[in-house]
């Protein structure tokens, strides 16, 4: 059996090669063992692979000339690269094996020299975000399976026939989190289920769990819902709202510096804003209501709090652990929930909404897969105040760095 890790450094290695490998196959090891035969046009290798040590399997290949029509673009680039080149790539790719195994998964079949030198390597990511996926509230999968077995118990003995009640995950999370790119991945990956035509929460996916919002629902909707929660490193996160707003409002000060979250001494009366010590931020909650923030750190910090102190089973998943982690994450939920996956996990290659300024698959493990883009321009007060505004205990549950330590990496 191969392990996801070996898995993924094989894959980066075939990649090298310029090898087609179906790497998102359950089926890995007989993919492999194709990729390798038809790449030294020796039937033997079947056997070989079979019987010979992965790490002396991937050692062991040496290009040859391919018979295979649909493949002759490949082996055209492959005589146009120089052994400087092939040097080249073998050194850029090191430590950056798993991104271009997520890449490959998506359907990338070749990186240049620069676009692979410009992927950060699995160190940084793991210095931003550890090299395991975190998931809060795996603890309550088993009280959600036991709900829907106890509704479909009891609709059993009502009525014959009555309707079996589904797993029934349902995306949240603030705007500018992800949440459109785990639905579609949902939709992807998952077998499909009667009457499902979106996978957002009932009662407003970017909505809060505040009692004046869900009060409405019957205790059927909200217990049969599984709520997945998207959470996004903040120092990005206000980045990206300063790009797409959503129904969040607030002032942006003088010159509409963004992100801002105290008032400088000339703002505050320039902008009559008088004993103000934040620039405080509404955002408004189907059409008519508006909650009140006392900045974008406390939007990000009680928002987020109200999920963590949430009473009912959720999954609270980071953003950045979806991005590196797709398959896992999804493989947890379809777990966590009892609802069926595809054989072959789907990666998206595109940006998953049309709105906004969202990053295709490999802008986005490039940006965030790195601390060179995280720090904005905050000035000494703001820089003070996001110590405690961002709420320290989710930053320490989510493995976020904090920003002093966050500096720290801004140059790598």
């Amino acid at each position: 059996m191969i392990n996801r890790h070996a898995k993924r450094l094989i894959c980066g290695f075939m990649t090298l090669l310029l090898l087609p490998l179906e790497c998102s196959s359950l089926d890995f090891g007989k993919h492999l063992r194709r990729s390798i035969a038809s790449a030294i046009n020796d039937e033997s290798v079947e056997t070989f692979a079979s019987t010979t040590p992965l790490q002396e399997q991937a050692a062991a290949v040496t290009l040859h000339p391919l018979k295979d029509p649909t493949r002759k673009h490949r082996i055209l680039q492959q005589e146009q690269s120089t052994d400087v080149d092939q040097s080249r790539r073998t050194e850029l790719s090191r430590d950056r094996e798993s991104l271009i195994h997520i890449l490959m998964s998506a359907g990338v079949t070749y990186l240049s020299l620069q676009e692979i030198g410009s992927l950060p390597t699995w160190t940084q990511v793991s210095s931003l975000y550890g090299s395991e996926p975190l998931i809060y509230g795996l603890e309550t999968c088993q009280a959600y399976r036991d709900t829907l077995q106890r509704h479909n118990a009891t609709a059993a003995s009502a009525a014959s026939g009555a309707a079996v009640v589904e797993p029934k995950p349902r995306v949240a999370g603030l705007f500018n989190t992800g949440t459109n790119a785990l639905a579609q991945s949902m939709f992807d990956n998952f077998q499909p289920l009667p009457d499902v035509k979106d996978y957002n929460l009932k009662w407003g996916k970017h909505v809060p769990p505040r009692d004046r919002w869900t009060e409405t629902y019957k205790l059927e909707t909200i217990e049969t819902e599984l709520p997945i929660v998207m959470v996004r490193d903040p120092m990005y996160w206000m980045q990206s709202m300063c790009k797409a707003e959503y129904n969040a409002v607030w002032d942006k000060g003088l010159g509409q510096r963004c992100p801002n979250l105290i008032p400088t001494a000339e703002e505050r009366e320039a902008l009559d804003l008088g004993n103000a010590t934040t620039f405080p931020v509404d955002v408004i909650v189907r059409t008519h209501y508006r909650d009140h923030y006392e900045s974008l750190a406390g939007l990000w910090s009680e928002w987020n709090r109200l999920w963590l102190d949430y009473s009912r089973p959720r999954l609270m998943i980071r953003f950045e652990d979806f991005l590196f982690h797709g398959e896992y994450i999804m493989q947890t939920i379809s777990e966590c929930t009892g609802i069926s996956m595809h054989q072959d996990f789907r990666y998206q290659l595109e940006a998953s909404k049309p709105h906004g300024q969202s990053s295709d698959l490999y802008g986005a493990l490039v940006k965030y897969g790195s601390g060179r883009h995280r720090i904005a321009n905050y000035t000494v007060a703001e820089h003070d105040y996001l110590t405690t505004a961002l709420d320290p205990e989710l930053m320490r549950l989510f493995q976020y760095q904090p920003l002093d330590v966050a500096e720290t990496y801004a140059g790598m």
